[in-house]
């Protein structure tokens, strides 16, 4: 009885430690697409020498988005080429499943659209979900792997590209100047909403941004594929309400929101995101 339970422990002693070794090798080779593609976008990045952001630069925008400028504080600074940013925050992946912690890392470059999103979630102890989310040349990948071995999901095509697209465009909220890009059109609808077209490569799509009568951006919906499995996607309302503000890098920016898929059976709130750190002009990976 003794040996045989002898037996199991060390069977199970070498599983977990095979777990962990193959985790690990899966986790370094997942890395080192993070390093290619972050360093296929950061070659895009051409000028050296930054423009400042005018008040002469923004006269033609709607209002609504004037504001936004202005209450940011982007005027008289440095325009962002780059940018590179910290998250944490909360993820579940439908109504009936528990919130999974999480810690991402993300980059982005603004004279051609990209961004690339790393990200690991805790499932539970010594069990992890990766994720990277790329987005570059107008093509947009969506790859999960458990444990950085078994892949869950490697989405890509044409409605992914125009997700990819609309994620691009909600997230200049964290660079503000982006927003004078030249393939990002501004409509104005009223005194406190104004809508953004984005049009690069082969996709253009489109999104409505809320202001409040100082300027600060509270919201952002757009219609946008989402994936409803097997393959298969819906074209659906997704909005990223805010929920918090401060100084970063002497420009106020949101820090605090939630992005929700608008079902016709209900609301979906997916992930819930805190930015810890953003970096600008600086385009080279986080130490690890």
């Amino acid at each position: 009885m003794k040996k045989s339970l002898l037996f199991i422990f060390a069977f199970l002693g070498v599983m977990l430690i095979s777990y962990f070794l193959i985790s690990a090798i899966g986790e370094k080779k997942l890395r080192n697409l993070v390093e290619e593609e972050t360093a296929a976008m950061f070659g895009k990045v051409g000028k050296t020498t930054l423009d400042i952001v005018t008040e002469r630069e923004i006269k033609n925008l709607p209002e609504p988005v004037k504001r936004w400028l202005r209450f940011s504080g982007v005027i008289g600074k440095e325009r962002v080429l780059s940018a590179r940013i910290k998250q944490r925050g909360s993820f579940r992946m439908s109504k009936e499943k528990g919130w999974i912690p999480f810690e991402a890392e993300e980059y982005f470059t603004i004279e051609e659209p990209a961004f690339l999103w790393y990200a690991k979630m805790e499932m539970a102890p010594f069990f992890y979900v990766t994720g990277r989310d790329y987005y570059f040349e107008g093509k947009g990948n969506m790859l999960i792997k458990m444990a950085s071995i078994v892949t869950i999901a490697d989405a890509k095509g044409e409605k992914v590209d125009q997700g990819s697209a609309l994620r691009f465009l909600n997230e200049i909220m964290w660079f503000p100047s982006a927003a004078l890009s030249d393939y990002i059109y501004w409509e104005e609808i009223d005194n406190y909403s104004s809508k953004a077209i984005i049009s690069f490569g082969d996709v253009t799509a489109s999104a409505v941004f809320f202001f409040d009568e100082r300027g600060a951006l509270k919201n952002m919906q757009a219609d946008r594929y989402s994936d409803v499995g097997e393959g298969k996607f819906s074209l659906e309302k997704w909005t990223t309400p805010i929920s918090g503000y401060k100084k970063i890098n002497n420009i106020l920016l949101p820090y605090k929101g939630s992005a929700v898929w608008q079902y016709k059976n209900g609301d979906f709130e997916y992930i819930k995101l805190e930015v810890t750190d953003i970096e600008y002009n600086n385009p080279v990976l986080y130490e690890r």
